[in-house]
């Protein structure tokens, strides 16, 4: 297989062997010999590329003190992939979950697991308080 490269400061365009490069089914055979780089930044290469991961901080409230929060916890843990999840006091015996979930970084996915542990029985509410990129 061949690239083009240009080289800077003139105007004809020279053909380089890459023969590292090949066709999807083929495997890639080692190269001998002077290796080169090239700078190409116009070629794309589908599926090399990949988005990082989100962290998320969501606070669950449960829907009132009486609600067992150890039940919650493991219904919390079998709803989301979850890291930690640390108990925060609010007061009068209402005690608010704080978990950290990593999600991919994709369109919609911390609203799915917002979604996700508002379906759960027992949650008044869940809102994600803090996000970062890992």
């Amino acid at each position: 297989m061949y690239f083009l490269q240009r080289h800077t400061g003139r105007g004809r365009l020279h053909l380089v062997r890459m023969p590292g490069v090949c066709a999807r089914d083929q495997p890639v055979l080692p190269v001998q010999g002077a290796e080169y780089r090239i700078y190409v930044p116009e070629v794309r290469v589908p599926g090399a590329i990949t988005m990082g991961n989100v962290a998320l901080i969501v606070k669950i409230m449960p829907e009132s003190p009486d609600v067992d929060r150890e039940a919650l916890k493991a219904a919390v843990r079998a709803a989301v992939p979850v890291d930690d999840i640390q108990e925060e006091p609010i007061g009068f015996g209402l005690v608010a979950l704080k978990a950290a979930v990593v999600v991919p970084d994709s369109a919609g996915a911390p609203d799915k697991v917002e979604a996700a542990l508002q379906k759960i029985e027992g949650v008044a509410s869940a809102e994600i308080v803090e996000s970062t990129l890992v």
